[in-house]
């Protein structure tokens, strides 16, 4: 939960094979996706994510094959 309004970006290293990004705005079983970024060759990223101060979110990586997240 940034305190403030903020522009952010997400990298990842070191993952390998299908990998995905997701940011959800709320909790990810009910939330709202806001960004996501898929790889087959890992290491997604995302650039220039508009956050809203005050509000919770969540970072998912998955990976595939198992284990999923």
């Amino acid at each position: 939960t940034p305190p403030i309004n903020q522009c952010v970006n997400i990298s990842l290293s070191g993952t390998l094979g299908w990998t995905g990004l997701f940011v959800t705005n709320g909790c990810p079983t009910t939330g709202t996706c806001v960004a996501q970024n898929t790889n087959s060759g890992g290491n997604p990223g995302i650039s220039n994510l508009n956050l809203i101060g005050g509000v919770t979110y969540y970072i998912i990586i998955s990976t595939w094959p198992s284990p999923q997240c």
